[in-house]
């Protein structure tokens, strides 16, 4: 955890503590981006808008508090920033599939991808102000 963090208090990382607050704090978000299309359309319909603002917000925070103010790992925000790019981009495709299928079933899917976008474009806007 520590090294996820940037190293040990110690050293002038943040600790097991950041790290923590990292893996909790956008990690869920990111991980969505790597999965496939077929388990983001799975987490997308079954989150509500509220999910996202919380992620969305916890992300921003540690990218301001530890990576730019106590880090100042600009590297990292960029990667972030890169991330955060491809999944909407991939939010947007799976918009495209569900609307295209023209399923009633899909609605809810459809309603929960454009408020993750949202938050998301949002996110991707603050995190690029931070460079």
């Amino acid at each position: 955890m520590a090294f996820v963090g940037g190293g040990s208090l110690a050293a002038g990382g943040l600790g097991m503590a950041g790290g923590t607050a990292i893996i909790t704090g956008g990690g869920a978000l990111l991980g969505i981006a790597g999965s496939g299309s077929a388990s983001m359309a799975a987490i997308l319909s079954q989150t509500n808008s509220g999910y996202w603002l919380r992620q969305t917000t916890k992300l921003l925070v540690f990218s301001k508090c530890a990576l730019k103010d106590a880090l100042n790992d600009v590297d990292a925000i960029k990667k972030l920033s890169s991330e955060i790019s491809l999944t909407i981009k991939k939010v947007e495709a799976n918009i495209k599939e569900l609307e295209d299928e023209k399923c009633s079933l899909d609605k809810d899917a459809i309603k929960n991808s454009k408020a993750c976008l949202k938050y998301l474009g949002k996110c991707k806007a603050e995190l690029d102000k931070l460079l």
